[in-house]
């Protein structure tokens, strides 16, 4: 995996740990997660981004939601890539995409799920309405046990059934 992977997803759970959030990983990245270390005689590969989905856990209240959009776009130094409509980041090389569950009173505008106007948007993801059913908690000690770095640091991945 590549370390600019690494380096960014540490980056990104360190700070969303300190508002008491855990990251939702998904797309290749959360399958690489959800079966690292099991025997397989199946290849995984992961992509070079980040997906993350925010589900009505992270974003129930405006607050929250706020604290997510500073944390990326302040803290963390992400843009919106042009043309993506504040659901796609970047930072130099690093990108992130952000999904989104339904949420009750979350406007949604064509494709998106609009968190906060006009600063972090997340392509709206019906089909992810049970996620947050049988998630799978992975230290990311788990998965690089050298890396002090990573030292009580937690992801969630979907459930590989669900």
């Amino acid at each position: 995996m590549d370390d600019k992977v690494v380096n960014q997803l540490v980056e990104l759970t360190q700070a969303l740990n300190r508002i008491g959030l855990k990251p939702l990983i998904c797309g290749g990245l959360g399958i690489y997660f959800a079966f690292h270390g099991r025997e397989s005689e199946v290849s995984i590969r992961t992509t070079n981004d980040i997906d993350l989905m925010l589900t009505k856990t992270h974003i129930d209240n405006q607050a929250k939601r706020i604290n997510i959009a500073n944390i990326i776009t302040n803290e963390l130094k992400y843009t919106a890539l042009e043309g993506s409509k504040h659901f796609q980041f970047h930072k130099g090389e690093q990108l992130l995409d952000i999904l989104a569950q339904t949420v009750e009173g979350i406007p949604i505008k064509d494709f998106r799920s609009i968190i906060v106007k006009s600063k972090l948007h997340g392509y709206h993801t019906p089909e992810a309405s049970f996620i947050q059913e049988d998630l799978i908690g992975i230290p990311l000690s788990r998965i690089w046990p050298e890396d002090n770095k990573v030292v009580g640091l937690e992801i969630s991945v979907p459930s590989i059934t669900n």
